[in-house]
C-alpha cells in the first residue's frame, strides 16, 4: 500500500480550489495566519505561484512563536500591501478579487430554518444569485455543493445574462 506524499495533495487541492495567476499576469493567492496572542488580526503573505507558496507553510508550521493557525485566501487578489518597514504584505479586500475558483461559507445559522434542507436551500439562493450580479467574474453554470452537518446538497446555479 503507497502513502500518498501530502505536499503532492496539498499542491493537488489548491490547484483545484484556487485561481492562480499564469505567468506574467497580475494577482496573488495570499497566505494568512493567526497570532499565538489573538491580536494583531490576520497577516499574511503574497504568493505568486504555488511552489512559492507550499515552500512556506513547513516554514510557517514550525514557527509557533509567531503563527498560531494557517489559513488561504480563496481568491486571487489584486494588490499587496506593505509593512511598516517596507516588507511586501498581503492585502485582501473584495473589491480586489480578481478572480474565484471555490467559495466556501461556513454558516452556522441553519438552526433558524425550520430544517437543513431550508437552509441549504437559502444558501443555494444566494450563491446561485451571487453568480448572476458578477457574471463578469463568474461566467456560466456554477456548481455547488453545500452540507450543513450530515446533510448535502448538490446544486446548479445557471447564470443568466440580462439582455
Amino acid at each position: 500500500m503507497s502513502r500518498t506524499d501530502p505536499a503532492k495533495g496539498a499542491a493537488d487541492f489548491l490547484r483545484r480550489v484556487v485561481p492562480w495567476p499564469v505567468a506574467g499576469a497580475q494577482g496573488v493567492i495570499n497566505l494568512h495566519w493567526t497570532l499565538p496572542d489573538g491580536k494583531g488580526g490576520m497577516p499574511g503573505k503574497p504568493f505568486a505561484d504555488l511552489a512559492s507558496l507550499l515552500s512556506y507553510i513547513p516554514w510557517a508550521s514550525q514557527h509557533s512563536k509567531w503563527i498560531k493557525d494557517i489559513y488561504f485566501c480563496l481568491s486571487l487578489q489584486a494588490e499587496t500591501g506593505l509593512t511598516k518597514t517596507g516588507k511586501v504584505k498581503a492585502a485582501r479586500h473584495a473589491n480586489a478579487a480578481l478572480a474565484l475558483k471555490a467559495l466556501w461559507a461556513d454558516v452556522d445559522g441553519y438552526k433558524d430554518y425550520p430544517s437543513k434542507t431550508d437552509a441549504l436551500a437559502a444558501i443555494h439562493a444566494i450563491v446561485c444569485h451571487s453568480a448572476s450580479l458578477s457574471l463578469d467574474r463568474w461566467p456560466g453554470d456554477a456548481s455547488v455543493c453545500l452540507k450543513a452537518r450530515d446533510e448535502t446538497r448538490a446544486f446548479v446555479c445557471r447564470a443568466v445574462r440580462p439582455d
